[in-house]
């Protein structure tokens, strides 16, 4: 604790941040990697610029784990080969 009428300085953002940000993603292995929570967390994005590294983790994830592109807003129509929306319109 800090003395009275003193606060306590904020844990610094660590140097290897951005690049574990980038692997790990916004989520609990970060959070358990550096043993801190989440309002931390939010704090040293918004000092490393959370446009810039968003866009980074983005580019990341499309070039690893979705090489043909990143999934988007797209509906599953299929789930372990059964069809979940028929194609055709049904009139009532």
């Amino acid at each position: 604790m800090p003395p009275p009428g003193e606060t306590a300085a904020y844990r610094p953002k660590p140097a290897d941040f951005r690049d574990n940000y980038i692997a790990m993603g916004f989520g609990d292995e970060l959070r358990e990697h550096y043993c801190t929570n989440y309002r931390v967390l939010r704090r040293w994005v918004t000092e490393e610029g959370h446009q810039e590294l968003y866009e980074a983790r983005r580019l990341y994830l499309k070039a690893t784990k979705w090489p043909n592109g990143a999934p988007g807003n797209r509906k599953r129509r299929y789930v372990l080969g059964q069809t979940l929306v028929s194609k055709r319109k049904v009139d009532i």
